[in-house]
């Protein structure tokens, strides 16, 4: 399902730009990691992943282009290596710290944790990116 969306994704984020994949991706990433929190069957599950993986393949090289583009000329190298370092390193610290929290709770409230981790990640977007291009684009 990552891979699923990869081919409309650059048509789409050249066409409309990248709120309009950054939220919905948001959404859906959302929406599957509630979804999983309540899974109680095998098929729930899979649909929860299913979410999950669209939202993931939405979101991943739109802000990867949000990257590239935000660098200065010839740094094209540097902000891939950036994106991917903190991309990675937020999977890892992600991974160890929810771990912690479903030692202590049970997996579904780590899920929804998860899920208001990203809801969470939709306010910095919108602060640091969002609200700053259109501040941009307004005094050009």
């Amino acid at each position: 399902m990552i891979v699923l969306p990869r081919p409309l994704i650059g048509k789409l984020f050249d066409r409309y730009g990248e709120h309009v994949l950054a939220y919905p991706g948001i959404g859906l990433f959302i929406a599957g990691m509630l979804l999983l929190s309540a899974a109680h069957s095998d098929y729930v599950l899979l649909l929860s992943g299913a979410i999950i993986g669209l939202g993931h393949g939405a979101l991943i090289p739109c802000f990867q282009t949000v990257a590239l583009r935000s660098a200065p000329g010839g740094r094209s190298g540097l902000a891939t290596g950036t994106f991917f370092l903190l991309f990675d390193l937020g999977y890892g610290i992600g991974s160890y710290a929810l771990g912690i929290v479903a030692e202590h709770v049970d997996y579904a409230a780590m899920y929804r944790l998860a899920a208001l981790i990203v809801l969470l990640s939709a306010a910095v977007y919108y602060v640091l990116h969002h609200r700053v291009k259109a501040r941009a684009e307004r005094t050009a």
